[in-house]
């Protein structure tokens, strides 16, 4: 999206937030396609729920993205295109953004999609009562009026800044301009739901036979740590751009297996193992799709655990860490760094590298035994770390690398061990803040550097580390209210410096996707990083090199 000035904002949203009345890349009329439009994915992990007002991992957004419509959604070339909404007026002020529903939009049973579903779901997902993870996600990065007295409890949640002017006008109000709200409504946890089925069947409302859903897809099956499988909804408002009819997604943790199952034919699309990268770009270089993603790595630190307290024992283990190691030997894919918001991220440009980053390993590792020695730590009292990570060969070897750069970089000082668990098991243990350190990534829930910063704001329920400083808050706060766009790049640098300085965590890579395609896979674009299945299709006479 285009960076706006206040100037700006009514004018060029009103004018831009309008177009299209097709949500679906449809096919170029000159493909044949295949006569069964039947797709297996492999999503590695199994989702924590596919209920909108609940989840926070990427597994769930992924099928919840083929189920649910938002309000926008990000389109097949990387912009923001409407779905639920048909379209969106914002006020001279940037203040006011109606959104304007699409009347043939329906539930999955029939019945119409009003604004009063998405008043309903709005006002769940921030009454904390829900418990969601994104509780304050439309305070700190909406900007919604009464979002963050809501989310704490201060206000009711009909004190939210949305109403239903009628059955298909909804109308937000918001404490500041945003000019990149269509990207922040894209995000799944929007999505209305039912609160008629909720009311009902409580949790279990997302069970196959219990679920209504607005989007294009329709949950048919849920087996878990199994398959997921979904099917078409003949009767979606714009079923005839959505070319796949059953989509069922699988969990293969492992990559030689996921890979073997693209050669045979099982799969259509998967990741490059990565002992595997260089022979693959060699043998199938016309089937390899390469892009930056909106993706953060990082080591997250918890706060409250005593040593860590200690801003020099943090930087010790950053000095200690040779990310640019693990990164190109192990992981063999993304950007190694000590920035944490990707530089290619809207308004995230002007951040600088770390000042330990040039420097030899062997000055850094001088320095992380200097600090660890003034806090107290010797051979004999080493400093005892625990790293929380979930299961998988590569974060594994990841693992073992860090626990020998520790080790034998601090003369003995560090003793790492390890805590690897299943992926529902990790997040419990991170929601209820169970770790001392851990490997974590955080994908943009839109593409402003907010969705990033935003996590180590105080109030954020998304910020598990424990971390909190009013000046950060402040420095951030500025930086979302900003209007002016190269200001606002400023703020975020100096947020960026902020997080260096304090070593509030150890910034590891930006991602890079490395996928290999089949040739019978049409739809796919790497300028999406999303993912909308419902953009794929299947041609015929095409297959994947045996």
């Amino acid at each position: 999206m285009n960076k706006f000035t206040k100037l700006a904002l009514s004018l060029s949203l009103t004018s831009v937030l309008a177009f299209s009345a097709v949500s679906h890349a449809a096919p170029p009329a000159d493909v044949k396609l295949a006569a069964e439009q039947k797709i297996n994915i492999n999503l590695g992990s199994f989702p924590d729920t596919l209920d909108p007002g609940k989840f926070s991992d990427g597994t769930s957004a992924a099928v919840a993205r083929a189920i649910f419509d938002t309000l926008y959604r990000q389109g097949p070339n990387g912009d923001y295109i409407p779905v639920a909404a048909e379209r969106a007026v914002v006020s001279d002020d940037g203040l006011t953004w109606t959104f304007y529903l699409r009347k043939e939009a329906k539930w999955s049973d029939g019945k119409p999609v009003t604004a009063h579903d998405f008043v309903y779901s709005w006002q769940r997902l921030s009454d904390p009562s829900t418990g969601s993870s994104y509780g304050n996600y439309l305070a700190h990065n909406a900007n919604v009026v009464n979002a963050e007295e809501v989310s704490v409890g201060k206000l009711p949640p009909s004190a939210l800044g949305v109403k239903a002017v009628d059955d298909y006008t909804f109308e937000v109000k918001l404490t500041q301009p945003t000019p990149w709200l269509t990207q922040v409504v894209s995000y799944g946890v929007l999505a209305p739901v039912r609160k008629d089925l909720i009311e009902k069947h409580g949790d279990a409302w997302v069970r196959p036979g219990n679920i209504v859903s607005n989007g294009p897809y329709q949950l048919v099956r849920y087996a878990v740590n199994d398959e997921i499988t979904l099917k078409k909804v003949d009767t979606y408002w714009d079923a005839a751009n959505a070319t796949l009819t059953d989509i069922r997604f699988v969990f293969i943790k492992d990559p030689n297996t996921s890979y073997y199952q693209y050669v045979s034919g099982e799969l259509l699309f998967t990741g490059i193992p990565p002992q595997l990268k260089e022979q693959i770009l060699k043998e199938r270089p016309e089937e390899v799709r390469q892009s930056p993603a909106l993706l953060a790595g990082y080591l997250d630190f918890q706060h409250s655990y005593e040593p860590f307290k200690n801003p020099k024992v943090r930087r010790a283990i950053a000095l200690l860490t040779d990310n640019k190691f693990i990164v190109e030997r192990i992981y063999t894919a993304g950007t190694p760094t000590s920035i944490f918001v990707p530089t290619y991220v809207q308004d995230g440009q002007l951040s600088t590298q770390a000042d330990y980053w040039d420097r030899s390993l062997e000055e850094r590792r001088k320095e992380a035994v200097k600090l660890l020695t003034e806090a107290g730590f010797s051979k004999s009292n080493p400093l005892k770390i625990e790293l929380t990570y979930y299961s998988g060969k590569t974060i594994q070897r990841a693992f073992v690398a860090l626990q020998s750069q520790w080790d034998k970089g601090s003369g003995g000082l560090v003793k790492l061990t390890g805590d690897q668990t299943e992926w529902k098991t990790y997040l419990d243990k991170i929601k209820n803040k169970d770790y001392q350190v851990r490997m974590s990534g955080w994908g943009a829930d839109y593409d402003q550097a907010s969705t990033f910063y935003n996590i180590y704001l105080c109030a954020n329920s998304a910020n598990y580390s424990s971390f909190c400083s009013k000046d950060y808050d402040d420095l951030v706060n500025r930086a979302n209210s900003e209007v002016d766009a190269t200001k606002r790049a400023e703020l975020y640098a100096q947020a960026n410096k902020y997080l260096q300085d304090n070593q509030v965590n150890v910034p590891f890579n930006w991602g890079l996707l490395y996928a290999l395609v089949s040739p019978a896979l049409g739809g796919y674009n790497e300028k999406n990083d999303e993912r909308y299945y419902r953009d794929y299709y299947i041609i015929a006479d095409k297959a994947t090199k045996k």
